[in-house]
């Protein structure tokens, strides 16, 4: 296993090459937590990228799946990956050290790995309490482990009774985020064989996950045809942003800078559903690299 050092620089690399609105909002943040924030990062790219592949059968993500949960909970220093693919791992030094410095739960490990499972056997989800489950794996895991890392308020009494609803909001924050992230990859998880609008959603306006994945890949549907559908997800998404806002008042300063430019990134993608619903049908909606910038900018500005 290579050192720590090693580790941490690999992490900061894996996040400097993927791009992502994630590195601006770790910038913001004191060393150690930008690192602890890189090596959580590198982690979920890394199973991410295994429950995503287009090349690796189902059983294979999971005993990758299944290899990476057992050295993050019950590190091995002699340990020799089945697949011969060292690299792999080369995050667990600097997520090991993050998960003891902030007490990162164990259950962030497990339930996203869940997460990742499914993902790489995918079924349809039933109905939104399952899309909530699904949400909370790949999604409100992360936002917990972010929150440790970031820190809460300090010489406040009320912030530690104010934990259990501290974690309602990280939930419904991680459900507003995922639920986006759904909504724009629409066409690319169709295309993957995948739909990620629960059954009792779909069949509500007369759909069923076949028949609207045919239509997606095909690029079938008319102007207008699922609009309803999409608008009700996009208020759905909308109410749990705002409900979650309230998280911002119990985060560290430099915490809620991090969580407030992750927030609009995803809150900013999300107007862009609402203004072109058929077009998350059709291509998808992305923010441009000076959108992404613009916001990183305001950002830092933003005194509070």
């Amino acid at each position: 296993m290579i050192s720590l050092n090693q580790s941490q620089q690999y992490c900061r690399r894996v996040v400097k090459n993927s791009k992502s609105s994630f590195g601006r909002a770790i910038a913001i943040l004191p060393p150690v937590s930008q690192s602890a924030m890189e090596s959580l990062y590198a982690f979920m790219r890394t199973i991410d990228d295994i429950a995503d592949s287009e090349t690796l059968p189902p059983q294979e993500k999971k005993n990758r799946l299944e290899e990476i949960r057992q050295q993050v909970l019950t590190p091995q220093e002699d340990f020799t990956p089945s697949y011969n693919n060292v690299e792999l791992f080369n995050f667990v030094p600097a997520f090991l050290d993050a998960v003891e410095r902030f007490a990162i739960p164990q259950s962030c490990i497990t339930d996203v790995i869940e997460g990742m499972l499914f993902d790489s056997d995918f079924r349809p989800l039933n109905d939104v309490d399952e899309l909530k489950w699904y949400c909370h794996c790949v999604a409100g895991t992360v936002g917990l482990a972010c929150v440790k890392i970031w820190g809460l308020k300090q010489g406040d009494i009320s912030v530690e009774r104010a934990w259990g609803r501290i974690e309602g909001w990280i939930e419904q924050q991680a459900f507003a985020v995922q639920l986006t992230n759904i909504l724009r990859d629409i066409k690319e998880d169709a295309l993957r064989g995948r739909v990620y609008i629960p059954v009792d959603v779909l069949r509500r306006y007369a759909w069923n996950p076949a028949l609207f994945m045919e239509q997606v890949q095909n690029n079938n549907f008319k102007q207008g045809e699922a609009t309803d559908m999409i608008m009700d997800l996009v208020a759905m998404a909308e109410g749990n942003y705002l409900s979650s806002k309230l998280l911002d008042e119990y985060l560290s300063p430099r915490g809620q800078k991090s969580n407030r430019l992750i927030r609009r990134v995803y809150e900013a993608i999300l107007q862009k559903v609402r203004n072109c619903p058929d077009l998350v049908l059709a291509r998808g909606v992305h923010l441009t690299r000076w959108e992404k910038v613009k916001l990183a900018f305001t950002e830092l500005l933003w005194k509070k």
